[in-house]
């Protein structure tokens, strides 16, 4: 996330992502329903600054295709 234009409080990242299995993330704390991942920030990264940025990362397994995940939002609303 980048060049955001107010303080960013409490974020919250979801994205589908098939039959892929989260393993691992960084910089936020995930948990998986299904083909829906959500990822939160941390404690240390609660807060980005107006123009500020982060980035997270996740890995994962997969049974029959690595997709690329898809339907991105943050905080609800849709982002790419």
């Amino acid at each position: 996330m980048r060049r955001a234009r107010r303080d960013l409080r409490e974020r919250r990242l979801a994205a589908g992502v098939g039959d892929e299995r989260i393993t691992t993330a960084w910089n936020g704390a995930f948990t998986q329903s299904g083909e829906s991942v959500r990822i939160t920030n941390l404690s240390y990264n609660a807060t980005i600054a107006a123009g500020g940025s982060t980035s997270l990362g996740f890995q994962g397994t997969w049974s029959t295709s690595a997709a690329v995940p898809t339907a991105f939002t943050l905080n609800g609303a849709g982002c790419s």
